[in-house]
């Protein structure tokens, strides 16, 4: 940390804002290497820190109850008057948790919590809805295959429940005779994520009925892409959280999240505007922050696709989050 002044014309100097930020930021257990979603965050709020000269501290745990331990030792900190800070959940493994125990107002600290859909007392949220993009990846599931699964982390998170109606809707057209199946790698919120050998074994037997797979479960969707490097054929996959082409030739395109971009302008705006909405931010399909990226061995292929299907999809979006 460093005290910087600048020479002014009259030889004076000019003090820099005597505020300091801090910013802590929990990981989900064993979340970071999942070249998606977690390092995504990761990338965003290190960009940010260089830009904006905050202090970051990182938190990296086994477990939730660690990292909740953690959080409880955070709010009984002593600070100074000259701090700002503000502490991330960077998942939802914690939103239970934050729901049965909402903080206190506290003066100078700011409690966020990444991707959820409704609001927590005393905590500022914002997600990134996906039912658009997952419906463009559901129509172009349906050119290309007879049959669809989705393979997910867990039915307790309604993110993942977003994204499963998007590419149901997308691929079955509203038809129930070309319904998708839904496969669960587990139980509980927060669970799921990091399970990519059980991923993997559920491909073999998904693959035997279905022609495409659209893993939506962290670092468990590796599990998958392993399978179709070992076992190519006619059967795709998609990607999510970003560009997934490169684990596959057979992943047709990917549901991208710029979680990098969205976490850049929250910072920005707590530290220069030091306001904060109090209400869910959501960022759909007609934002910068969601795109589909079309894997570029495919692009010929969904051409004739790609003409307004996007304005589809964000109608459709907004259909379905906001009933109108």
């Amino acid at each position: 940390m460093f005290l910087c002044t600048a020479c002014t014309k009259q030889g004076g100097t000019e003090e820099l804002p005597s505020k300091r930020y801090e910013v802590d930021v929990l990981f989900s257990p064993s979340g970071l290497g999942d070249s998606g979603y977690n390092d995504i965050i990761l990338y965003g709020i290190q960009q940010a820190q260089m830009k904006h000269g905050y202090g970051l501290t990182i938190h990296l745990t086994d477990s939730v109850e660690k990292g909740w331990s953690i959080y409880q030792q955070w709010l009984v900190e002593e600070v100074g008057d000259d701090v700002e800070r503000m502490m991330i959940f960077a998942g939802n493994d914690y939103e239970a948790l934050l729901r049965q125990s909402p903080p206190e107002v506290m003066e100078g600290s700011k409690v966020v919590l990444f991707e959820t859909d409704s609001l927590i007392p005393n905590v500022y949220t914002f997600s990134l809805e996906t039912y658009g993009a997952a419906y463009c990846i559901g129509k172009m599931a349906s050119e290309i295959a007879y049959s669809a699964a989705v393979l997910a982390a867990n039915p307790e998170d309604r993110n993942l429940k977003h994204c499963i109606d998007g590419f149901r809707d997308g691929y079955s057209g509203g038809d129930p005779m070309n319904d998708i199946a839904v496969c669960y790698l587990a139980e509980r919120m927060g669970m799921g994520y990091d399970m990519a050998d059980r991923a993997y074994q559920l491909s073999y037997e998904l693959y035997q009925w279905h022609s495409f797979v659209f893993p939506i479960a962290g670092r468990s969707n590796m599990g998958v892409w392993r399978y179709l490097r070992e076992y190519p054929g006619r059967v795709y996959s998609a990607g999510i959280d970003g560009d997934m082409s490169k684990f596959s030739y057979q992943i047709i395109a990917s549901l991208v999240k710029r979680l990098d971009l969205a976490i850049e302008e929250f910072i920005a705006a707590w530290i220069n505007d030091g306001v904060l909405t109090d209400e869910n931010v959501r960022y759909g399909l007609d934002t910068e922050f969601v795109d589909v990226a079309v894997s570029e061995e495919y692009k010929d292929f969904f051409a004739p696709l790609a003409d307004g299907l996007e304005q589809e999809a964000i109608e459709r979006e907004r259909e379905y989050v906001y009933g109108k």
